[in-house]
């Protein structure tokens, strides 16, 4: 006995996931944009990226260099992040959630 899902609850999935990946995005590259707070890397070089570092800037040259192994974790980070905030809402809003979640 095989079950079949319904053509529209994948395109909805497949909908949340791209949703998920370009809202990851966004914010991996919003905070690119502003020194992190989180890391003291040395007193000549200034971090950026949240929550890992994933550029690196040389004040006295101007080199920037991109850890792009950093750069795809902090994705994946912000990617699952946006994921699990989505479906969370939706499960709550669905009504299938406890009933102490629904009515505090």
């Amino acid at each position: 006995m095989s079950t079949v899902k319904p053509k529209g609850r994948m395109v909805s999935r497949l909908l949340v996931v791209a949703f998920s990946m370009v809202t990851g995005f966004l914010i991996n590259w919003f905070t690119g944009r502003y020194p992190t707070p989180f890391a003291k890397i040395e007193i000549d070089v200034v971090g950026f990226g949240a929550p890992l570092t994933y550029a690196h800037l040389v004040i006295p040259s101007g080199f920037l260099s991109y850890d792009w192994f950093n750069f795809i974790l902090d994705l994946v980070f912000w990617t699952v992040m946006i994921y699990l905030i989505i479906n969370l809402v939706s499960w709550i809003n669905s009504g299938l959630a406890p009933r102490y979640i629904l009515k505090p």
